[in-house]
């Protein structure tokens, strides 16, 4: 009876501490969080995901989103937050919010929007986040859990340690699906609120319905399956309950029905629709970055990008694996080395003989490890190249113990600077707006630009149906 009671009082003291009004809609949750340490967070996390995805570098276009993103975050419930927009480099289809006001949104999703309207409701669902403390409620949350979990572990331990262990196991898989359903709620949540602060912003509310419309197209229906263990409500769900709140503004209120399309079409002209040659791409089983004015032969092998690496490169046998990186040196070469190393080999990896690339000789470092399956050697190469570290780390399954570097000797040898003349004709694809003309047709257009795609999909790429009539500014060359 005694250890139930001291857990009830320090579950109870754990509790009240924890709770704090939600600033957005004015009930109170868990929050351990304060607002100087929201922003920490968000400080911190910040360049990691900068290095991740790269920033695309068109201030215009950041100016303009960022424009959108004050007079949203003027009419929010959290004024007093700095909003900053980092437009990130990448194709991937999304948009997402961290703690402390930084907001993000990927260039392949500037590419999808349709208008002014639409990129408001979609930046104010993401500040809808922040304002409402999704993010640090369900660390909070998570905190409690774990908390209660560990403290009812604790007191069956004396009974059974695997007891304990089948009561945290449980626990375990019960606060993930807790944590699913808030996250259903929190999205349904930023809906409404984003639909709010574009509204009071100036922008039209309909520009949420062309979002869901546009998600509903790419992603198709969903099972009953995936809708239960999804943490985010299908599109479809979401653009039933944006028509709902707009209708209740229609009711009410008068509401901006102009979406801004031709604006918003005219910021986002000649946006790179694909891979941006300066990160890299990949073209004829070789893998070339313009800017860095690198490439690399990959044999016959398999690429992979945007994983924290510049490239990574694995031979068709999959017994050998390659990465680049390019570091920051911050004026000292030789920290920056071991630290690389430290983190990649640890601290017990051994120099052999430099090697000689791009007329310089660098320096080598090896790591023998052993696994279930046998033993791995990982090699380091090190130089310093047009102003960075570059490191190229060669992982390759060996047949007993015996180190060799013939296959590292090979991905150096594959590894080799871009001329000014190759890097130039490496060309981006961009965006074109059209100017429709009389007598053009959603199938006429599909023929002429994109040989052998759909109408259909030229039409949804624009916010269409096939059976609607041609806007006048129409978005070609994705396909």
């Amino acid at each position: 009876m005694k250890k139930l009671v001291l857990a009830a009082v320090l579950f109870s003291v754990f509790f009240l501490t924890a709770c704090a009004r939600n600033p957005a809609t004015g009930g109170y949750a868990f929050n351990f969080y304060s607002d100087a340490q929201e922003y920490q967070m968000g400080e911190e996390y910040h360049p990691q995901l900068v290095a991740q995805y790269g920033e695309y570098a068109d201030q215009n276009l950041h100016n303009y989103v960022q424009d959108i993103v004050n007079r949203l975050g003027d009419a929010s419930h959290r004024p007093d937050l700095n909003y900053r927009v980092t437009l990130l480099d990448t194709p991937e289809i999304n948009a997402f919010a961290i703690p402390g006001g930084r907001v993000y949104v990927c260039r392949g999703l500037l590419i999808y929007i349709n208008s002014e309207a639409e990129l408001a409701g979609v930046m104010g669902h993401e500040i809808g986040h922040v304002t409402a403390k999704h993010s640090v409620q369900q660390m909070s949350k998570q905190q409690g859990l774990d908390f209660g979990l560990l403290l009812g572990a604790l007191f069956l331990a004396k009974d059974s340690e695997q007891n304990a262990q089948n009561f945290l196991d449980l626990g375990g898989a019960v606060s993930n699906l807790a944590m699913l359903s808030y996250s259903r709620e929190d999205e349904m949540e930023a809906d409404r609120l984003g639909l709010e602060y574009a509204h009071k912003a100036g922008f039209s509310p309909l520009g949420i319905e062309q979002v869901m419309k546009m998600f509903e197209r790419l992603s198709g229906k969903q099972s009953g399956l995936s809708l239960m263990l999804s943490s985010h409500p299908t599109s479809e769900t979401r653009s039933k309950q944006a028509r709902i709140e707009v209708r209740k503004l229609e009711e009410n209120q008068n509401i901006n029905r102009d979406l801004e399309r031709n604006t918003y079409l005219g910021k986002i002209k000649n946006i790179i629709t694909g891979r941006n040659p300066e990160r890299g791409v990949v073209n004829n089983g070789s893998f070339y970055s313009a800017y860095y004015q690198l490439t690399f032969n990959g044999g016959g092998g398999k690429f992979s990008l945007d994983n924290g690496y510049l490239m990574a490169w694995q031979n068709p046998q999959q017994t050998v694996a390659a990465q680049l990186d390019l570091l920051e040196m911050n004026n000292n070469p030789e920290k920056t080395r071991t630290t690389q190393t430290e983190k990649s080999l640890g601290t017990t990896a051994h120099t052999v003989a430099g090697r000689n690339w791009n007329n310089s000789r660098g320096n080598v470092y090896i790591y023998l490890a052993q696994a279930k399956d046998g033993y791995y050697q990982i090699s380091q190469y090190f130089n310093i190249y047009r102003g960075k570290m570059l490191c190229l780390t060669v992982t390759e399954k060996l047949s007993g113990q015996q180190t060799t570097l013939v296959n590292f000797d090979s991905a150096l040898q594959n590894l080799r600077p871009l001329s000014a003349a190759e890097a130039e004709q490496i060309k981006s694809a961009r965006l074109e707006i059209y100017t429709a003309r009389a007598g053009d047709t959603w199938e006429s257009l599909a023929k002429t630009y994109f040989p052998g795609a759909e109408a259909q999909k030229l039409a949804w790429f624009n916010g269409c149906e096939l059976t609607d009539s041609l806007p006048e500014k129409i978005k070609l060359g994705l396909f």
